[in-house]
């Protein structure tokens, strides 16, 4: 069994150990919540990093994981190309969403505390 964290949060940004993807804190300008319909009276939720140059890191990253279906992935889910899911996560979808709203914060503020 797998034990290494599924992402990690720290002064530097964002990394999803699944996809090998790491984002950095200069790289997000927001956060948003994107839910889509799974099934009839079915959500399901995710947080989007809202990237400054999508593109960007869509052509560094993305594309060398999903190969083909890398232009699918970036213009299927709201032109951004990373989605975290908490499904798999021991925290709550609301917590990963603050910790992540937090660090954002500090990062532009210049106030990063390793508390978190």
């Amino acid at each position: 069994m797998d034990t290494a964290p599924v992402i990690i949060i720290d002064n530097e940004g964002i990394t999803l150990n699944s996809t090998e993807q790491k984002i950095t804190w200069d790289e997000i300008d927001h956060i948003e919540i994107l839910e889509t319909n799974v099934s009839k009276g079915s959500k399901d939720k995710f947080i989007v990093p809202v990237l400054r140059n999508p593109e960007a890191h869509f052509n560094n990253t993305t594309k060398k994981i999903l190969g083909g279906l890398d232009k699918f992935n970036i213009n299927a889910k709201a032109g951004q190309p990373i989605h975290i899911s908490t499904n798999f996560l021991t925290c709550s979808f609301d917590e990963l969403k603050n910790i992540l709203e937090i660090r954002l914060k500090e990062y532009k503020t210049g106030k990063f505390s390793d508390s978190h």
